[in-house]
């Protein structure tokens, strides 16, 4: 029987610590701070000028005022950012999408990269991260 709690304790604590993470394997990544709901996907991963589906939803906020290209930066794990092209696709008042697309950065010896977008919803800053792993 302690076998058993010391087993589900571990499971719990790994499961905690793995889902809690900032730096995520998947390609897709929401935010729920605030009043929008943001959640971004990496199109392309592994590709030298990486894409970003945008989706944004909010109950309370209206969504056609934000561009996300001059709230977004994508930085790599040596302290380089780069500026974004945004492309709206849905430019609703609740819910609005589209696609950021990043060009001209050095991949190497990046490792990871993170997606930080500021002022969104009364939230400061998300920030999204991926590992890199360049395949072209």
């Amino acid at each position: 029987m302690k076998l058993l709690k010391l087993c589900i304790t571990v499971i719990t604590v790994m499961t905690f610590f793995f889902t809690t993470n900032a730096f995520s394997k998947e390609t897709s990544i929401k935010s729920t701070e605030g009043r929008v709901v943001v959640t971004v996907t990496y199109m392309n991963p592994g590709k030298r000028e990486p894409a970003f589906e945008i989706k944004m939803s909010s109950n309370v906020i209206n969504l056609r005022k934000y561009d996300l290209g001059p709230l977004s930066v994508l930085r790599d794990d040596k302290g380089n950012d780069y500026e974004g092209e945004w492309t709206p696709i849905t430019k609703r008042r609740r819910d609005s999408s589209g696609t950021l697309l990043f060009k001209g950065i050095d991949w190497r010896h990046v490792k990871e990269i993170e997606l930080i977008i500021k002022n969104v919803g009364r939230t400061k800053e998300r920030i999204f991260k991926w590992p890199v792993q360049i395949s072209e």
